[in-house]
């Protein structure tokens, strides 16, 4: 189990450093479409567009790592007395019981809702009316994603249970 999390965790890994270079695109597509809005007072019609969907993208393909790296808020008001097994087993069920189904649901009425797109060629409703499908799927690769985080974690959870820990997590 513990190989598995590895490679789960070297997979979000592997994801976040290609996904990273989103942002400076990001930074850079602000910077021309504040230019061009403020300055030359020419705003273009597909820059908002372009935005909205690589911030959405930055933002949920970052969701995984969140979770990896444990960055997320956690309401330990539950947690915060309990000791390690009885915290880890919440911790278990609260993944077992809320976030995987949360998660497939997620993803899978994503899946559905972006082979229609890419079946119907839909657009988005602007001047320039860019195809939405390729983004929509990218979506149901960030829930997959934050899916598989979400295994490894559980897995992390089950071995520290066994071993009494979370040291053996570091040492890895």
């Amino acid at each position: 189990m513990a190989k598995v999390t590895k490679w789960l965790d070297g997979f979000t890994l592997w994801v976040m450093k290609w996904a990273k270079w989103n942002n400076p695109f990001l930074m850079c597509l602000i910077v021309f479409e504040v230019f061009m809005r403020y300055v030359v007072n020419r705003p273009t019609i597909w820059g908002a567009d372009i935005l909205t969907m690589m911030s959405a993208f930055g933002r949920l393909v970052g969701i995984g790592y969140g979770s990896m790296v444990r960055a997320h808020v956690v309401m330990d008001i539950f947690t915060a007395k309990l000791d390690f097994k009885k915290s880890k087993i919440l911790d278990l069920i609260n993944f077992i019981v809320f976030f995987l189904p949360l998660i497939t649901a997620l993803a899978y009425t994503t899946f559905k809702r972006a082979v229609k797109s890419y079946k119907w060629h839909e657009t988005i409703y602007s001047g320039w009316r860019p195809i939405i499908w390729p983004v929509v799927f990218l979506v149901v690769g960030c829930y997959v994603i934050l899916l598989l985080q979400g295994v490894s974690e559980i897995l992390k959870d089950i071995i520290s249970l066994q071993k009494g820990s979370d040291e053996w997590i570091k040492e890895r």
